[in-house]
């Protein structure tokens, strides 16, 4: 399967040789998370055929900021597979990303930036593009990212704002707002759309635990039909420590 080559050309920047690695100050670290949803939804649609799967993915932190990562999940009918001229052949996503982020002291502010590469397994009609990604983060609460499409599928701009809360001590609820300009892929007659989900999330016992309703406007049920109904969706997942300790991470 095809490779972006800038996704390559941003991982042999941001990974040093290991003797590279022994000089650092600051170490390494590279982390772990395994899960399950009750269904894979991506941008207010169902990629997952509405489906349980399971997914997990590896990150690696590097000094001043830099990280880099892979994460995987299971699909069934990707969008339904209405890009798909062969049906019914994807078993997984795998996605590739690299970046940088920042905060300030008191973790006020940061920002977060990097390219993502989102990738098929099993895919003849090459379902593959990447991303510029670019974030806000305020108060640790507030949320604005936009995410464009640079290489590969004509899948436009992603615009996405979300609110985080502590609810009843150890709740917390986070609701999320998006608009999808899919005007270069098309699909009857529908170019962009938008989405809307809101969130209630607990960790217990190093586990988070979240329940999430996902909702389209008209145009998204009309371009993705019923995988992009109302739907809510249950998660849980496990965050773990690989190096340099190996141990189970808890939730903030």
């Amino acid at each position: 399967m095809r490779l972006s080559r800038l996704v390559i050309s941003c991982l042999l920047v941001l990974v040093p040789t290991l003797s590279s690695y022994a000089q650092l100050t600051a170490p390494i670290e590279i982390r772990g998370n395994i899960g399950v949803v009750s269904d894979y939804v991506f941008r207010g649609i169902s990629m997952s055929d509405e489906s349980l799967v399971s997914q997990g993915g590896v990150d690696i932190i590097l000094p001043k900021g830099f990280y880099l990562g892979a994460w995987a999940s299971g699909v069934d009918k990707p969008w339904g597979g209405i890009y798909n001229a062969v049906p019914d052949v994807e078993d997984f996503e795998y996605d590739l990303y690299a970046g940088w982020q920042w905060s300030s002291e008191l973790g006020n502010f940061g920002v977060d930036s990097g390219v993502i590469q989102y990738a098929f397994s099993d895919d003849p009609d090459e379902l593959v593009w990447s991303e510029f990604y670019f974030s806000l983060n305020l108060w640790r609460k507030l949320r604005g990212k936009i995410s464009t499409q640079i290489d590969g599928l004509d899948f436009g701009t992603y615009y996405e704002a979300s609110f985080r809360q502590p609810l009843f001590k150890e709740f917390d609820a986070t609701i999320h707002a998006g608009h999808f300009d899919v005007e270069e892929r098309l699909v009857r007659g529908i170019e962009q759309y938008s989405d809307f989900s809101i969130a209630i999330g607990r960790s217990f016992r190093g586990f988070r635990f979240d329940l999430t309703y996902h909702r389209t406007d008209r145009d998204g049920r009309a371009r993705y039909l019923k995988y992009a109904d109302d739907r809510v969706v249950l998660s849980i997942k496990r965050d773990f420590e690989l190096y340099p300790n190996f141990r189970m991470l808890q939730f903030r």
